[in-house]
C-alpha cells in the first residue's frame, strides 16, 4: 500500500491563481483540500464548484482571516457561520472541518467552532518563498507518511512549484488523499492505506 500524503491550500479562492492550481491537480488526477476565506468567495462561485465537482474537499478557513483566539465565543462562530452559509450559496458541500488562521487554537475556539479543526504538520511556508525551485525542495525534504502539507493557493510561487513536486512526490510513492480521507483512513486503517499521524492534528469539538 502507497503512503498517503495531503495537498492542503489556505486563504483562497483567487480568481488568478486558483483556477491554475485546479488545472494542476486536474492534470495531475490528484485531490486536495481547500481552506476557503469566506469573504473571497463573491465573484469565485464557479470555482468552488469547479473544486466539487473535481473531488476537492472544501473547508472553512473563516470569514476575514482573524486570529479567532482573540475573538468571543459569538464572534468565532459568525466567522465560521458566516463562511459556511457563503460555501453553500455558491453551490458547493458545506464543510465539516475548518483550519484556525495562523493556527492559532485554544479550547474556546475548539468549543466554539461546532466543526472538526483541520490543522497540519508541514509547513513549508510558501508565502515567504521566493521561487518555485526553492518551494519544491523543502516541500521534498519534509514530506512524510501521514503528512498534511500547509500550502495556499493564492501564491503564484506555489503555483509554479505545484505540477514538479506533485510528479516528484509520485515518483517517491505517494497516494494524494483529502484531510477527511486521511482522517478516516486513522479511524478505520484496515479501509485504506495510512502510515504515520500527528494525534492533536485533528481536534473534535464535542
Amino acid at each position: 500500500m502507497a503512503p498517503c500524503i495531503v495537498l492542503s491550500f489556505d486563504d483562497g479562492p483567487n480568481v488568478v491563481t486558483t483556477p491554475k492550481m485546479l488545472d494542476i491537480l486536474e492534470q495531475a488526477h490528484v485531490t486536495a483540500s481547500f481552506f476557503v476565506v469566506g469573504k473571497n468567495i463573491a465573484g469565485n462561485e464557479a470555482l468552488l464548484q469547479r473544486m466539487a465537482k473535481d473531488g476537492m474537499e472544501i473547508g472553512n478557513h473563516t470569514w476575514s482571516h482573524m486570529d479567532l483566539t482573540k475573538l468571543t465565543p459569538a464572534q468565532i462562530r459568525d466567522e465560521l457561520i458566516k463562511t459556511q452559509l457563503a460555501v453553500q450559496a455558491a453551490g458547493a458541500p458545506l464543510p465539516t472541518l475548518f483550519r484556525p488562521p495562523y493556527g492559532a487554537v485554544d479550547d474556546v475556539v475548539v468549543g466554539s467552532a461546532g466543526l472538526q479543526t483541520a490543522l497540519w504538520n508541514e509547513d513549508p511556508k510558501d508565502w515567504k518563498v521566493a521561487n518555485s525551485a526553492t518551494l519544491q525542495q523543502i516541500i521534498l525534504a519534509s514530506a512524510k507518511p501521514g503528512g498534511v502539507i500547509d500550502l495556499h493557493d493564492i501564491h503564484q510561487v506555489t503555483v509554479d512549484a505545484m505540477a514538479s513536486t506533485i510528479l516528484s512526490l509520485k515518483g517517491s510513492g505517494y497516494q494524494f488523499v483529502t484531510v477527511s480521507q486521511l482522517q478516516n483512513s486513522k479511524a478505520r486503517p484496515g479501509n485504506a492505506p495510512f502510515y504515520g499521524y500527528k494525534s492533536d492534528m485533528f481536534r473534535h469539538h464535542n
